[in-house]
Formats: C-alpha cells, structure tokens, sequence
C-alpha cells in the first residue's frame, strides 16, 4: 500500500515526574542542551539593545528638564543614583528593570516556549506565596533596621562621642526631588528585585539546570555570579562601596544564596522580591 495510505502512528502519551523548578526547561518542546545558552547570550543582546534605547531617552529627557545644557559630567551623573537627582534613579532602577523583557525574549528567540516557565513551577507569578512573605519581610526589615540603630547609639556612647548623630540637611537640599525619589523607588525597586530574581535565580539557574541534576552545585553557582558582579562593582572604586567591600561581599553572598535556597523550596525565584 502507499505510504499515503497507511495508518498513522497513535500517538502515546507518558506521564513523567515533576520538574523541580532549575530543570523546567527540560520539558520545553524540541529541547536542545544548546538552547539554554544561546536564549542567555540572545537574551543579554536585547538587554543591551534596550539599555542604550533606555538612556537615549533618559538623557534626552534629563535635557528638556535641566535649566542648563546637558554636558558630560550630567550625563555621568544619571548613572550615579542621587535623591536629589530623580532621573538617575529612572536610570539606575529602569535599566535594571529591563532585564525581564530581555529573558522573555531571550527564551522565546530560541524556542523555549513558553517564556513563563521563568515566573514559577507553576507557569505564573505566586502571587499568594508573595502576599504570605510580604509581612514577615515588613518585620525582619524593622527589626534589622531597629537593631542597627541601637548598636550605632551604644557605639556612640562608648566612644564617648557627646555630638547628636543626626546632621542637618545641606543648605541645597531638595525637599521635592527627594520626595519624587521616593515615589520612584517605591515604583521601581519592585520591578527592579523581580529583574535580578528572574535573571539571576531564574534563567541562569534554569540553564545550569538544563545540563546539571544537582540543585546545589545550581544554587552555590546562582549566588556565585552576583557575588562576582559585586566584586567588579567594588573594583570599579565607587565611593563608600570600596571602604565597605568586605561587609558588602558577605551579606550580599548570604543574601543570593539564600534567595537561591528560597527559590528551590518554593518553586519561583518573586517569592525573594519580598
């Protein structure tokens, strides 16, 4: 008989086991071990593709709204984060931002769709594991702050230091720019968290889980990459960082690895954005 003519093939389907979170992209259809790594260096073109779109038009924007012309140490400074300077924190937050349309279209560009496999296990954002770590964040943030205050004042007393620990605000503060700073930052940082989540503990550690079954060899290299970043940052001999780098280094290790740890409990990197 011709081939048109025979039966076609029943198609039989397997149940397989859940994938934990690092090994999702492992279910994608037309998996390839190559895909992975090239939806990340695609992924880091579009970023930089919309990084420099980005700062065009915050540059142009800081012109219309500067009283002077725009010259090259204003430039540089949007890329420094200022409260008396609102647009450097559109910068600095808003590119940052930008990372999560460019892992979207990253996965996308190279056939790992669904691109929403980087939200969660689940497929979507867990609103609801969000909502249940928002307020146990609000109280470890109060109380971190409340016992850093008290140890400066104790400090302060025993260095027999008699001076109030509060300055004045300079002549030329900006009570306006300091408070459209705050609306950005309680705008923006949200976005700006979710980005490095869903880069750094989402699709850097789906790659490495592609190829690795080990979760902790996945985790020590998600929150190695960050720290490693770090380092470059305080090379790079930012005021106030360089003097800090080793108490910076470790906290913000302990900080990626545990946000690594949360993602692997819990099925979606968002739930560290809290």
């Amino acid at each position: 008989a011709p081939v048109w003519a025979k039966a076609a093939a029943e198609v039989q389907w397997v149940e397989s086991q859940p994938l934990e979170y690092h090994q999702l992209l492992r279910g994608a259809p037309r998996f390839r071990w190559w895909k992975p790594v090239l939806g990340l260096l695609v992924g880091t073109v579009y970023y930089f593709t919309f990084s420099v779109i980005f700062s065009m038009i915050v540059a142009a924007a800081a012109g219309v709204f500067s009283d002077a012309s725009m010259t090259a140490d204003g430039f540089t400074a949007l890329f420094l984060p200022d409260t008396q300077n609102p647009l450097s924190l559109v910068m600095a937050l808003g590119s940052i931002a930008l990372m999560i349309p460019a892992a979207l279209l990253g996965m996308l560009s190279v056939g790992l769709s669904p691109a929403s496999r980087l939200w969660s296990v689940a497929l979507r954002i867990r609103w609801r594991w969000i909502g249940r770590t928002i307020m146990p964040a609000f109280v470890a943030l109060f109380v971190i702050n409340g016992v850093g205050i008290f140890l400066d004042i104790i400090f302060a007393s025993a260095l027999g230091s008699g001076e109030s620990a509060s300055t004045p605000p300079p002549a030329d503060f900006n009570m306006t720019a300091a408070l459209w700073s705050v609306l950005l930052i309680l705008l923006l940082v949200p976005l700006q968290s979710s980005a490095e989540e869903l880069v750094f503990r989402g699709a850097f550690m789906q790659a490495i889980g592609a190829w690795r079954n080990h979760i902790w060899f996945t985790v020590l290299l998600a929150a190695g990459v960050p720290v490693g970043a770090l380092v470059l940052y305080l090379l790079s001999g930012f005021d106030g960082l360089v003097e800090q780098g080793g108490r910076v280094l470790i906290v913000g290790a302990v900080l990626f690895a545990a946000a690594a740890l949360m993602r692997k409990f819990t099925g979606s990197p968002f739930i560290a954005v809290a």
